[in-house]
């Protein structure tokens, strides 16, 4: 094991016997035989932001299938060899499947970005957008204006931040000396009010480890930890929000915010050299490190499945698996039937971006052949919403507010790919066309050429 490794984790839940994972070009076939931590494909298709992004076997067993799925990627199913101690990563992990442990004092930042697609790291927030290229807009105009560490944990049934505050910080330590390194920004720890009672072992743990961070306390406000709400209640009084609050991401004005999941996949990378295999989940009220892939129905939860939080989370099937995008897992609660709506305006009150969320639910139920349907949802805000479900409990109709606008933001995405994708086609024609006439005129040149050399008087010589 390479030096540095962190103690194994106690809280890790029971292995289960298969495990099925979501991937594109996978590097392994039916039958093969892999090792935990072992790369077997990728997060993304070629050309794609997270092509670079590998994918890793979870646990060490035999690859029993590969399914293609009707969007280009493919599911593969490990079954674990039961005579194979994996009980608790990253001890399992093979030596050969370990990554180069790098120092964080000195890492360059190729080699910093290079580390991350390497061990698999994505946002582990919910995003899932590639760390590496995440830092990497931050610092493409020079150094990051600050990297924000995202503890404020602000919706009910998420609570897997707990289990790293409480395991992990060692690790979060070693990611924030090399972000800092690399990003020359300073750090800025935003601390939700779950963790209020943490705040003076977190500020102990920050002076002694990352002695320039700053330690901010978040108040308790609806969906205080989103990205954009967290980044304006950080730097409100900088004139970096401009292009924030005018729709760019933070990262076009040099800020990183990073949850404390990432930020512990990223210091066991550089340290240990551990690619991401497992991940800290909410299970039934409870914390534990879950291995990705490990299939919903093994998780001794009966009936129907929530995932995520108890506002913005959905139901989902028994026959999925744990991505690294996933935060928690509940039973499933049936919901009431709505009621009409009554123009209450409380899921506007209650929206922390003020969208009218009613105005944009009526324009979604509208046929999607609509002419102005598109552009009354864009002019509305809908691509803003980041889905935090506080419309859903201010409802009074019990109406799923939170489902149609998910449904109409997958319809401007919709759209806007066929859209693309015409265009594409269009230019291709084009293209096409152009090719076509260029080589038709070129043809027809070459045979005038040739009709006039034969024209031609027969010269002197050619009499001899």
């Amino acid at each position: 094991m390479p030096t540095g490794a962190s103690p194994p984790a106690v809280d890790e839940y029971p292995l289960a016997d298969h495990y099925r994972l979501e991937m594109y070009a996978p590097q392994v076939g039916v039958g093969a035989r892999v090792s935990v931590g072992q790369w077997i494909g990728n997060e993304g298709p070629p050309g794609d932001t997270a092509a670079a992004v590998r994918v890793h076997a979870p646990v060490t067993g035999e690859v029993t299938t590969l399914e293609g799925t009707t969007a280009g990627s493919t599911l593969l199913t490990v079954t674990r060899e039961d005579a194979v101690a994996d009980e608790v990563a990253p001890h399992a992990i093979p030596a050969d499947c370990w990554l180069t442990p790098l120092n964080p004092e000195t890492v360059s930042l190729t080699a910093f970005l290079d580390r991350l697609n390497e061990a698999g790291i994505v946002g582990l927030g919910g995003g899932g957008f590639p760390t590496a290229a995440k830092v990497a807009l931050a610092t493409g105009n020079g150094p990051a204006h600050a990297v924000v560490v995202n503890a404020v944990a602000c919706e009910a049934g998420i609570d897997s931040d707990a289990l790293i505050l409480a395991t992990a910080l060692p690790a979060v330590a070693t990611a924030l000396g090399a972000l800092r390194r690399v990003t020359g920004a300073p750090v800025v720890f935003a601390l939700g009010a779950r963790f209020k009672g943490d705040a003076d072992r977190v500020r102990a743990w920050l002076n002694a480890s990352v002695p320039d961070a700053e330690l901010r306390q978040i108040p308790e406000a609806p969906a205080a930890g989103a990205e954009r709400l967290l980044i304006d209640t950080l730097f409100r009084d900088s004139d970096r929000l401009r292009s924030v609050r005018d729709g760019q991401p933070p990262t076009a004005a040099g800020l990183l915010c990073l949850n404390l999941a990432t930020l512990n996949a990223i210091g066991r990378a550089l340290t240990n050299g551990e690619p991401l295999v497992r991940r800290a989940v909410t299970l039934a009220g409870s914390n534990h490190w879950l291995r990705i892939g490990h299939p919903f129905n093994a998780l001794g939860i009966e009936g129907a499945l929530r995932g995520g939080g108890f506002l913005s989370g959905t139901c989902v099937s028994r026959e999925q698996a744990v991505r690294k995008t996933t935060l928690a897992i509940h039973p499933a609660v049936a919901r009431p039937l709505p009621d009409p709506c009554i123009s209450c305006g409380r899921c506007r009150n209650a929206c922390p971006l003020d969208l009218d969320a009613e105005w944009l639910y009526r324009w979604i139920e509208r046929p999607k052949a609509t002419s102005s349907r598109r552009q009354e949802l864009e002019r509305n805000g809908l691509d803003r919403c980041f889905e935090c479900g506080y419309c859903n409990l201010a409802c009074p109709s019990d109406i799923d507010l939170l489902a149609a606008l998910r449904a109409g933001k997958a319809d401007l995405r919709g759209a806007r790919q066929a859209e693309t994708a015409q265009a594409n086609a269009s230019q291709r024609f084009i293209e096409r066309e152009a090719r076509r006439d260029a080589n038709e005129r070129a043809a027809a040149e070459r045979r005038a050429a040739r009709l006039a050399k034969r024209r031609q008087p027969p010269s002197s010589a050619d009499h001899g």
